[in-house]
């Protein structure tokens, strides 16, 4: 299936599935970051690729802002490329209640704590449940999306 997308004020329309596309990640973070909505609203994402429920998304995000969904259609795997962030995987905000240790360990029941993960690490939360994120840094991530939406809760298109 050839997918492209539809382009916009600030992008070209392109392929978002072929048998390779590759990206540099650098100056696509540095497009993002110039782009109206990152000024405004504290993000910008853009889809890389997308091959039936299966998405790549960048997304440039500042210290301070949350994103996750409350409802996700599908799991999702963040790794944060720049920055600290707090992880949830949990209903509200992160740091909402009990803090975990850290360190990747899973939670063997009750509720989940909060993980403190920076670049380099990453977060898996299984798609069944809410999740969020909390930027401590100006950062960059990179999520895996699995689903009809586009992993914060909103349709895909």
């Amino acid at each position: 299936m050839d997918e492209r997308t539809t382009g916009s004020d600030t992008r070209e329309p392109r392929p978002l599935n072929a048998p390779l596309l590759a990206f540099d990640l650098s100056s696509e973070l540095d497009a993002l970051r110039s782009e109206p909505e990152y000024r405004e609203y504290g993000r910008s994402s853009k889809t890389l690729a997308r091959s039936g429920p299966l998405r790549l998304v960048l997304t440039a995000v500042r210290a301070g802002t949350e994103l996750g969904a409350d409802r996700p259609d599908g799991p999702v795997a963040v790794e944060i490329l720049e920055g600290r962030v707090a992880a949830d995987g949990r209903s509200g905000a992160p740091g909402a209640s009990d803090q975990g240790a850290g360190g990747g360990a899973a939670s063997t029941g009750g509720t989940p704590p909060t993980e403190q993960l920076a670049a380099g690490s990453v977060a898996w939360f299984g798609g069944d449940q809410a999740w969020h994120l909390r930027m401590d840094d100006d950062g960059a991530l990179l999520l895996s999306v699995v689903g009809d939406d586009d992993g914060l809760g909103r349709p895909g298109r």
